[in-house]
């Protein structure tokens, strides 16, 4: 579950990179804004099919639809 939860830190830090807007810059590269759409949809996706993944080989007992 781990790595669910990594994912889904990675959505959230660009989440917040989209709403305040900020600039990153990796030397000479302005990362566009673009970008962070781009990886919040695909960190926020793997994130909960990795989560999914996870509570359905869990022996919880917990009824997974």
């Amino acid at each position: 579950m781990w790595l669910s939860g990594f994912f889904a830190l990675a959505a959230v830090v660009h989440t917040i990179r989209l709403v305040l807007k900020t600039s990153v810059q990796i030397g000479d590269f302005a990362v566009p804004m673009g970008l962070s759409v781009v990886v919040l949809v695909v960190a926020g996706v793997l994130s909960f099919i990795l989560a999914r993944l996870g509570c359905e080989r869990c022996d919880c007992g917990t009824k997974h639809n």
